[in-house]
């Protein structure tokens, strides 16, 4: 019975899985293209370990607060993650410093994109990624899902004019993440968005910037 009952919440989890990600779209609008080359803009994106002090300053200034006035503190860290955090009410704790670098190691500094209809190419430091969205959905092996391996790439769509990626950690007991790509309005900055999900972690988000090489 209890066999049963799993296999009935494995498949259910799996539908949910498969709707959330059959809500993106095949192509982005019109107009949409990263296609370029693109160079990381390190004075407006997120460093791991600058983050992880960044988060752990907070927490001692959240605890000191609370300590001296029964309330925890608030602030705004880099990424859009509330300061003074803890996995509490204030907002999701900060991943460890080798799981936020699992986030943002690659791409690296430069950066080639290639994007034909709804399918993007992203090259850097000799290693090529296509993003290709489906609406096909096969369960993943973990070990062998790390987007910068030989492994499969991860299930992605767009959200309007944002290239969504929900990639899986590299490594068990590590937070999943989704990488979210859009440009800037004027078309010459690359954004990248991770966002963090699981645990404590989940909703924690870091990013970065590359500038588009003339």
């Amino acid at each position: 019975m209890r066999v049963g009952l799993e296999r009935v919440v494995w498949a259910s989890m799996l539908l949910l899985s498969a709707c959330a990600i059959d809500k993106l779209a095949l192509a982005p609008p019109a107009g949409v293209n990263f296609t370029g080359q693109w160079k990381l803009n390190t004075a407006d994106s997120d460093d791991p370990q600058r983050v992880a002090m960044s988060q752990s300053a907070a927490e001692a200034r959240g605890s000191q607060n609370t300590d001296n006035s029964g309330g925890g503190g608030r602030g705004r860290g880099r990424g859009g993650a509330a300061a003074g955090i803890g996995g509490g009410p204030v907002g999701p704790a900060a991943p460890a410093v080798g799981v936020l670098r699992d986030g943002l190691h690659w791409p690296g500094a430069d950066l080639k994109i290639e994007q034909v209809g709804g399918v993007v190419t992203l090259t850097s430091g000799g290693v090529s990624e296509v993003y290709q969205p489906s609406r096909s959905h096969q369960p993943v092996n973990r070990e062998t899902l790390d987007p910068r391996g030989d492994g499969p790439p991860p299930t992605c769509g767009w959200d309007d004019k944002t290239l969504v990626v929900d990639a899986e950690a590299p490594s068990a007991g590590e937070p999943d993440f989704e990488q979210r790509y859009s440009l800037s309005d004027d078309g010459q900055r690359l954004i990248e968005v991770v966002a963090f999900k699981g645990g404590r972690a989940t909703g924690f988000t870091v990013s970065r910037v590359w500038d588009r090489v003339p």
